[in-house]
């Protein structure tokens, strides 16, 4: 029997308590988790606890009852049921979720050889339930990117690994709010994000051992710990030959949301289902973009969003139509990019 890893934490504010009985996963809770350690966290109804164990048949086969309904989902391969409050994700990649609203618990079992690697596993095991969890209580566990410059940060939804392009941002000064995972809470008027440790997938030409990697370890001045969010960047499947971008604002940019939302949320079955998609539409700035095999191209689009950002809020803006995106323009054509290759301060941003 596998010795049992226990940990208690306040994630921005919240306790939870995992316990895992699964080595190679505990390790990868405490890579997660671990600065948010605390040596104890208060009972009661704030409290969320998981846990994960080792797949057992018998037990698993008794925990779906009859009366449960299947809810559809985006993976063929994934199947949700509820009954009530209670949810049951099966999922042939990896095992079984059971999560409990009513009393703000998980219990995941994960099979003895996963077809996914231990980030993946780790992430439908713990941050999937975790994320559905914590939702009500005001916190998003989102799986995206967030990076953050001189007070302007955004999130960046992509479906495929951007390691080359946040090594680019990188190099240009901006630093790392969540590298895979980013935990967001809507205050007022103001959408913060807030970090959470991780790693980046990498591409495959990196060759990387394992295929991920921390891409702060070089210099921990790369990460920063929250930033206001005033932008939102969803990235189109696949990359093409050349890149391209648009803005997009009103009920565009909630759709657009709304359509790329990286987490199956149990809450939309329930009427119930989160406002953040609406949040962000309305407070920042919205882009659909289509990446290249350029990165230096995607550091053009986020430095023309930011220089936006710049001239929106400054004390007094000048007249005119200020460079930048617009929803009439798309941000590779040939008149941005002459404005933007004419700015060498643009390129270092």
């Amino acid at each position: 029997m596998s010795a049992v890893a226990k940990r208690r934490i306040a994630l921005h504010g919240l306790a939870v308590e995992i316990t895992c009985a699964v080595p190679y996963l505990a390790r990868e809770i405490a890579r997660t988790f671990g600065p948010f350690s605390v040596n104890d966290c208060p009972e009661g109804v704030g409290r969320s606890s998981g846990s994960v164990r080792h797949f057992d048949l018998g037990e698993v086969a008794r925990k779906v009852p009859a009366s449960a309904e299947r809810v559809l989902v985006s993976d063929d391969l994934i199947e949700l049921y509820q009954d009530g409050e209670h949810f049951w994700l099966v999922d042939d990649h990896w095992g079984m979720t059971e999560l409990n609203l009513l009393k703000n618990q998980w219990r995941s079992w994960v099979f003895p050889h996963p077809a996914i690697d231990s980030v993946r596993c780790a992430e439908m095991a713990v941050m999937w339930p975790l994320a559905q969890l914590l939702q009500p209580r005001g916190l998003h566990l989102l799986p995206a990117i967030s990076i953050e410059k001189e007070g302007w940060a955004a999130l960046i939804f992509c479906p495929f690994p951007t390691e080359p392009e946040m090594a680019t941002l990188l190099r240009a000064g901006y630093r790392v709010i969540g590298q895979r995972w980013t935990a967001v809470r809507a205050q007022d008027q103001r959408i913060e994000l807030l970090r959470l440790p991780g790693r980046t997938e990498t591409s495959i030409s990196s060759g990387a051992p394992g295929g991920w990697i921390d891409i702060t370890d070089a210099d921990r001045r790369c990460e920063v710990s929250h930033g206001s969010c005033a932008g939102v960047i969803v990235v189109d499947p696949g990359r093409r030959s050349s890149a391209g971008a648009r803005a997009v604002s009103g009920d565009g940019a909630t759709a657009l949301l709304r359509h790329a939302w990286p987490v199956d949320d149990v809450h939309r079955s329930r009427a119930r289902s989160s406002p953040l998609a609406g949040h962000l539409a309305a407070q920042t700035q919205c882009v659909q973009v289509q990446l290249s095999r350029k990165p230096e191209e995607f550091l053009l689009l986020v430095n023309a969003m930011r220089a936006r950002w710049r001239m929106s809020t400054a004390p007094n803006p000048a007249s005119g139509n200020a460079p930048g995106l617009t929803p009439q323009t798309t941000v590779f054509s040939p008149a941005v990019r002459a404005w933007l290759q004419d700015r060498p301060a643009a390129l270092a941003g």
